[in-house]
């Protein structure tokens, strides 16, 4: 139970201040054990019906007249009786809902007739969809007895399992992948009656990914290839959970015991690359007098506390008097650092990318422009050198002359008056093409109406231009030098110096290999034992994307950009760019593997199956562990009705990454040699 209360050891006077802190100690002996009280909150926790009596009585206490005098003390009387009634009400709230939770762990008191129990995953048998079981209800009989059965549904699962009197009904979440394939509803929840599930005995098919299952579930058990049930789920459905047997325990034991070895290699390993590269950093700031950029600031600060342990933990608390570290604290440190390691890699390769293209962009952060066509005027605070997605089929480029995906693209905070007058509403963002804009020399900056960042300040110096400057951030990255010469300088010597180390260090643990008294040195094997030990969806993701980060890496820092300059004309759609760009890295070097896995993702997407299996292979051959290679063979034989070599390759992948999204593609796959009568091959 959370209430505000007045804070009454807050006053202007010292004698005063003095006096109402007594008080506040006075009060706080009256707080029950557990209780959390703070500047502009009390929780208190309410364990029976005395707890209620004490809580409304130290609402009123806590919620009295200030001492300094000034409040009108009929005011504090009614908002001490508004909060008593709150009080009140949220306790009718919360007993109703435990009224409803009561009734609900009643009425499922009894398992007779019901095959799946809450966490268990299951299989549509007519739409093939995967499903965690939420919860289940034994359904009255005349809800049984629906006549819009028909007598085929009937006969075909007519069995002893099959009881019409006494059908159940499963609430169940359903794998996004499986519900995209099936063309189902993904979101919330979806019923289904007992004779059409059955069990998923595939262990390769038994993650199911889901957005939501860690809200309602504490994570997946490897032992029992199910979800184990939160706590909700555990109190209203008793009989459902059912205790470990003495193999069970000791596998689940000896599973802890080795991810917890792991985990502490890679948090060690995480906190010598942050101590790295804080030291780097800490040497570029003490040699120069510029003071620190905030978001150099920022790097440095995020370091220090990966360093020290002291992040913001969610699932449990890094502590040097426990022995044994979780694989989430591991995680955890490893999302911090690679999040550092993101943002300085993009932040460079976008400067990088500035710098080279700069003599094809016309305006400058903190222009103001004007649309030629629709005369809506707009603050340039950001440009690419070439549009981020395909913009050939945009209604409004129709008649421009020329490829619009090589011409740079423009984002403007528009005019909201202007966008009303030429669109019917406010359109505060805008993504223009080059071709379409022009300098606006004739408004007053000043009588703009832009939802502009407090950051971009308006340049005043005379010289008759219409200007906003840009935040230091924002310039660097568009290779735009600052105001400050110095500060430039040290945030290009500080941010390039970043880089360096962190290359060495993935293109260190790339390479490294867990053999023999080197097996405490932090390497990719440790980040795939790491995946194999994620419970969840969300911690896998973040342990994938590592990974991945990890097989960019190159020692030639321009053959790295260059791989992202490959990826960004993907996203755009130009395909044949982005391949011309893979093989010109692929001369460069044939080891590798990333672009050769890239190369093989646009052959697939032009539908050359053949060139994307060929490039596939090679990214494979050179890294055996390259799951997302495996998932992307598995793709191109299944789209050439090689079901077997489908089906061999979809679990390779799934062996490295069992989180991985193919599972959906390896469940259809199953289906379809089933009727076509196909057994699996032995890998």
């Amino acid at each position: 139970l959370a209430c505000a209360y007045h804070d009454i050891h807050k006053t202007d006077d010292e004698n005063k201040n003095e006096k109402s802190n007594d008080e506040y100690k006075r009060l706080a002996k009256l707080l029950p054990t557990n209780s959390i009280i703070d500047e502009s909150k009390l929780i208190l926790p309410i364990e029976n019906p005395g707890s209620v009596r004490d809580a409304t009585r130290l609402i009123f206490a806590l919620n009295k007249a200030s001492s300094d005098g000034t409040t009108d003390d009929n005011e504090i009387l009614k908002d001490r009786i508004d909060l008593g009634f709150d009080v009140l009400k949220s306790l009718n709230q919360l007993s109703e809902g435990l009224d409803v939770r009561k009734s609900c762990r009643e009425s499922h008191s009894d398992r007779s007739g019901v095959l799946f129990h809450v966490g268990q995953v299951v299989q549509h048998k007519a739409r093939r969809w995967r499903a965690i079981i939420e919860g289940w209800n034994k359904l009255p009989a005349e809800e049984t007895n629906n006549p819009s059965n028909s007598s085929l549904t009937k006969k075909e699962y007519s069995s002893s399992s099959y009881d019409d009197e006494n059908e159940v009904e499963y609430i169940l979440c359903l794998d996004e992948g499986d519900a995209i394939l099936s063309r189902s509803r993904v979101m919330g929840t979806k019923k289904a009656k007992q004779h059409e599930l059955e069990a998923v005995k595939d262990v390769d098919l038994q993650r199911v990914r889901s957005a939501t299952t860690s809200y309602r579930f504490d994570g997946y058990n490897p032992t029992r290839n199910t979800f184990n049930p939160g706590e909700v789920f555990r109190y209203e459905y008793p009989i459902d959970i059912i205790e470990q047997d003495p193999n069970e325990i000791k596998e689940s034991t000896e599973r802890l015991k080795q991810s917890c070895v792991n985990a502490e290699i890679v948090l060690n390993g995480v906190k010598r690359i942050a101590t790295v590269l804080y030291s780097d950093l800490e040497n570029n700031l003490a040699e120069s007098d510029v003071e620190t950029p905030f978001f150099v600031h920022d790097i440095k600060r995020e370091l220090e506390s990966i360093i020290q342990g002291n992040l913001d933990n969610t699932g449990d608390i890094l502590d040097s008097s426990t022995s044994e570290t979780s694989y989430k604290t591991s995680i955890q440190y490893l999302s911090a650092l690679f999040s550092i390691i993101q943002r300085v890699t993009t932040l460079m390769w976008q400067r990088r990318t500035a710098d080279k293209n700069k003599h094809r962009i016309n305006f400058s952060l903190g222009d103001i422009v004007k649309h030629k066509k629709y005369d809506f005027r707009g603050i340039v605070t950001a440009w690419d050198s070439f549009p981020r997605t395909d913009v050939s089929r945009w209604d409004g480029l129709q008649d421009m002359k020329g490829n619009v995906n090589d011409m740079p693209f423009y984002h403007i905070y528009a005019d909201n008056n202007d966008t009303t007058k030429a669109f019917g509403q406010q359109r505060p963002f805008r993504y223009v093409c080059q071709e379409n804009l022009e300098l606006d020399v004739e408004s007053d900056s000043k009588l703009l109406d832009v939802d502009m960042d407090d950051d971009w300040k308006l340049d005043d110096n005379g010289d008759g231009l219409k200007h906003f400057v840009a935040p230091d951030m924002v310039a660097f990255q568009h290779g735009e030098r600052l105001s400050n010469k110095d500060e430039d300088d040290l945030i290009n010597k500080c941010l390039s110096d970043l880089l360096h180390q962190i290359s060495l260090a993935l293109q260190h643990i790339k390479d490294h290999k867990t053999e023999g008294s080197e097996q405490s040195t932090f390497s990719l094997d440790h980040m795939f034992s790491l995946l194999h030990c994620t419970d969840c969806l969300e911690d896998a993701t973040i342990v994938e994307e590592c990974i991945k980060e990890i097989w960019k890496v190159h020692e030639d820092q321009e053959l790295r950009w260059e791989l992202d300059d490959g990826s960004e004309a993907l996203f755009r759609g130009d395909k044949d760019k982005a391949i011309e760009i893979f093989d010109g890295i692929i001369s460069n070097d044939t080891n590798y593997y990333e672009a050769h896995n890239k190369k093989a993702t646009c052959h697939y997407m032009l539908g050359e199956i053949n060139k994307s299996i060929l490039a596939a292979k090679e990214a494979y051959a050179l890294e055996p562990k390259h799951f997302q290679a495996l998932a992307g063979l598995g793709l191109a034989y299944n789209d050439k009705s090689d079901y077997l070599k489908a089906t061999k390759y979809f679990r390779l992948s799934l062996g490295l990454h069992p989180w991985s999204p193919v599972s959906s593609r390896l469940c259809v796959c199953l289906d379809v040699m089933k009727k076509l009568e196909l057994k699996e091959e032995d890998n």
